[in-house]
């Protein structure tokens, strides 16, 4: 069953550790960092960290900083449940979907790249 997750503090709980509690090596975390809106270019990125990796975390955050003034990111699809779905029959282990204030506690950065 994948797990959501919404906060830093529970990401942290939820992965990393083996059923035992050891804990993984760093190579066998896979993480793939998505926008959300998945679609079978997504699946193939989990199927390819699932060969390599033994727990795998998908991150799903629209950032508003990856569009530029006068681009609509209220138009971009938010179709968390449908995201979870397919991470689901993925065998994803952990959905990351942080808010905008997990990610950037203190507003807006000050610096951009």
């Amino acid at each position: 069953m994948t797990q959501l997750v919404h906060t830093a503090s529970d990401l942290r709980a939820a992965v990393g550790r083996r059923g035992g509690g050891e804990q993984f090596a760093p190579n066998e975390l896979g993480v793939v960092m998505t926008m959300g809106a998945l679609h079978d270019g997504h699946r193939e990125l989990i199927a390819q960290a699932r060969k390599r990796c033994a727990q795998i975390v998908v991150t799903v955050f629209l950032n508003p900083l990856q569009f530029a003034p006068g681009e609509d990111l209220t138009r971009y699809p938010q179709t968390l449940p449908a995201d979870i779905a397919l991470c689901e029959q993925e065998g994803v282990d952990v959905v990351f979907a942080p808010g905008v204030e997990e990610v950037y506690p203190g507003g807006e950065p000050l610096v951009r790249v």
